[in-house]
């Protein structure tokens, strides 16, 4: 399984992702709470197309998208 990872280091509230991979991907969302990594749910996914996928959040974060 290959996979996108995107480093989010500057808090917002859309993280707008194009993976270039022509797939419908599995997203999930990690942050940093208490000094461990725990995956979260964002507000909304939107697949763009097979190419974009867009997140978003109800504040501005930081952290990681993985994208299988």
């Amino acid at each position: 399984v290959r996979k996108f990872i995107l480093t989010v280091i500057i808090p917002a509230e859309i993280w707008e992702i194009n993976h270039k991979r022509g797939i419908t991907p599995v997203v999930q969302v990690f942050v940093i709470k208490d000094g461990m990594e725990q995956r979260i749910l964002p507000k909304e996914v939107i697949l763009v197309d097979l190419d974009n996928v867009r997140i978003e959040f109800s504040s501005a974060i930081t952290g990681r998208a993985v994208l299988l």
